[in-house]
């Protein structure tokens, strides 16, 4: 994960992360330090709003995703955020933490569209709700085969509980693509089960970065999914890496503007790096304005990839789950409303 700089005063230009904030490096008489050349995997957090799934990459990585004002204030993630966990190897996991809300779907697929895992999140004493279920739809129509799931708040809830809502949501992983899936109970307040959970995410990540490898990753891109500006320095986006490496002074091609642009610098973790081979990245920009650098573009090196102003979609049945019915007015006829995400 890449982060923006901080003031210390968790503004909307980055994310707030443990003590200390970093600037945007300015140019220095020493090298930077190129990051490690492991593959870094990526996962998102999934489920209801106030399940804990901020608490829970909190407690795991000493790093607050919220980072706006206004999700501080509110106790609710708004927009992505982003965190990292420091392995014992030297290498790390990355976080995508998504808003639960059901009127942020939206930010809920920005966050979920390039990772590579899911952290399914379920409060002991709530049980299994409606973002539960959507997000869980969401991430098996993604085709997400790779994930874990969190029973949290078990402090809250007792032991007979949290055994209870695991059961039902290994029941539920079961109709969708993260069937046998490991399910772990955890408290981010007492610290229960948090060492079961740090294996469990090493295990994942090992597992996903082995089926990967050798894998044709496509061209080097940059999906990004946030841009400023920082005074003295200009545009940074950040974003998820794929495909390959980056380097300071690259020149990519941005879409769907189709200009050229240079990466004057690059961040991951707050840290300054010649070179940056995978997961969340920070890029200092040249060449185009904040108003072309929007959401939804992608830096690309090389050819492979091109705009279109076509989609191709396709239709299936929502999930009917344990106790509902089939969804009815399935198939759709001439005139029916869908929602495309």
């Amino acid at each position: 994960m890449a982060g923006s700089p901080t003031d210390g005063s968790c503004s909307t230009s980055g994310p707030c992360r443990r003590t200390t904030t970093t600037p945007w490096p300015r140019p220095s008489a020493g090298p930077s330090t190129p990051l490690a050349d492991a593959m870094t995997v990526v996962m998102g957090t999934a489920g209801h709003i106030d399940h804990g799934k901020t608490a829970l990459l909190r407690a795991l990585t000493g790093i607050d995703a919220d980072r706006l004002p206004e999700e501080r204030r509110r106790g609710m993630t708004i927009d992505v955020g982003y965190a990292w966990l420091d392995l014992e190897d030297g290498t790390s996991i990355d976080f995508v933490d998504v808003p639960g809300h059901d009127a942020l779907i939206g930010n809920m697929l920005v966050g979920a569209g390039e990772i590579d895992a899911a952290v399914l999140v379920v409060a002991a004493d709530d049980g299994v709700r409606a973002q539960t279920l959507e997000h869980l739809e969401l991430l098996d129509a993604l085709g997400l085969r790779d994930g874990l799931a969190v029973v949290t708040k078990a402090d809250v809830a007792g032991s007979d509980r949290a055994a209870e809502v695991a059961r039902a949501v290994t029941e539920l992983l079961e109709r969708s693509s993260l069937a046998g899936a490991p399910v772990l109970v955890a408290s981010s307040t007492t610290g229960e089960g948090l060492e079961a959970v740090r294996e469990a995410l090493v295990r994942l990540r090992d597992r996903v970065a082995a089926r990967q490898a050798g894998l044709p990753g496509g061209p080097t891109r940059l999906a990004i999914d946030r841009a400023f500006s920082v005074k003295g320095r200009g545009a940074v986006v950040t974003g998820t890496l794929r495909g390959g490496e980056l380097r300071a002074g690259d020149h990519l091609r941005l879409w769907p503007a189709g200009i050229e642009v240079r990466l004057r610098g690059l961040q991951v973790h707050h840290a300054p790096v010649d070179v940056a081979t995978g997961g969340r990245t920070a890029a200092n920009v040249v060449g185009a304005g904040l108003d072309q650098l929007g959401r939804g573009g992608v830096l690309v090196s090389g050819q492979g990839i091109d705009a279109t102003d076509r989609v191709l979609v396709a239709l299936r049945p929502p999930m009917a789950w344990s106790g509902q019915k089939a969804a009815a007015g399935w198939p759709p006829g001439d005139d029916a409303r869908l929602r495309l995400h």
